[in-house]
């Protein structure tokens, strides 16, 4: 008899579990982390696509070496905030995630001054590779919510 009621309290207490949702601001994190990745990759290959379009003699390969920016922009991105990033106000987002993507550009702009390799790095793919990424990293957020946030674990 015990074992019988037992049962019927761990299927119930299962189908509770099942019938509620449990937000995972974890995971809702890194969704939101890895759409942010994504956007800048786009973004950075775009901006570097477009640049050599109007300018042929324009080296692509040079740029590569620049990836481990990403994670600046990531750690930004969590200083601001933006990580778990549910329950933030749409206005507030987009507000911090151009900031916090102008705030990296800004550094890296003062830093390659400052390192006085301005005539290695082209103006033209650092101002496209910014423009593409604040319209980026906001589009790839407002895409991962419609794709993820009907899921339980969302929020």
């Amino acid at each position: 008899m015990g074992t019988a009621v037992e049962a019927y309290r761990n299927l119930h207490c299962a189908r509770i579990r099942a019938a509620s949702p449990v937000a995972r601001p974890a995971a809702t994190g890194l969704v939101l982390l890895l759409s942010d990745l994504a956007a800048l990759l786009a973004a950075g290959w775009l901006g570097l696509y477009l640049w050599s379009v109007l300018h042929p003699g324009a080296r692509m390969d040079f740029y590569f070496h620049l990836s481990p920016v990403l994670v600046v922009f990531l750690l930004v991105f969590a200083w601001l905030g933006l990580y778990p990033g549910a329950g933030l106000n749409p206005v507030e987002e987009l507000r911090f995630t151009v900031l916090g993507t102008t705030i990296v550009y800004l550094v890296s702009a003062a830093s390659i001054f400052l390192s006085k390799e301005i005539g290695t790095r082209s103006r033209g793919v650092f101002l496209s590779t910014w423009l593409c990424s604040i319209l980026f990293v906001p589009l790839g957020r407002t895409l991962a919510r419609r794709l993820f946030a009907t899921r339980s674990w969302w929020g």
